[in-house]
């Protein structure tokens, strides 16, 4: 049995019972069934104190064939859970970056790596490989993208 934590976002929480449309659901309604401890939180509730991270988390459980979060939140190290599921959606704002940096300082296992999402914006990443891809342009100026 395993300890997993899942990084979510604040609208799934929000609609987090009953909500079979998610692909974390099934993640963590599989994962519960077969034993491990799930806990979720959201990127708010990452924090750094005294270089040490940590999510302020609710235990998920099964009842009726759906899942539930106790709504009771508690403070745990992220380094005390054997797997780390960073599952919050773009767009890849402040809020986001913020979030990764919490991560500089956990040495669990992190599936969809923080400091690897920072650092590689899945929108930008495809330069890299010029030799696959059509010309390009990036930039927050309109009238540069409209002469493009």
């Amino acid at each position: 049995m395993s300890k997993i934590l899942f990084v979510i976002d604040k609208i799934e929480l929000k609609y987090f019972e009953f909500n079979n449309l998610v692909t974390n659901f099934w993640l963590i309604k599989e994962l519960l069934e077969i034993g491990n401890d799930v806990y979720i939180t959201t990127m708010p509730n990452l924090y750094l104190k005294n270089n040490i991270a940590y999510a302020k988390s609710s235990k998920s459980y099964v009842e009726n064939n759906n899942i539930f979060y106790q709504k009771n939140f508690s403070e745990i190290k992220i380094n005390d859970f054997d797997l780390v599921l960073f599952r919050p959606d773009p767009p890849v704002d402040i809020d986001y970056i913020n979030a990764t940096y919490v991560f500089d300082f956990v040495n669990t296992k992190v599936i969809n790596s923080p400091q690897t999402i920072r650092n590689f914006n899945e929108k930008l990443h495809s330069l890299y490989f010029k030799e696959y891809m059509t010309d390009c342009l990036v930039s927050s100026k309109w009238m540069k993208l409209s002469a493009f």
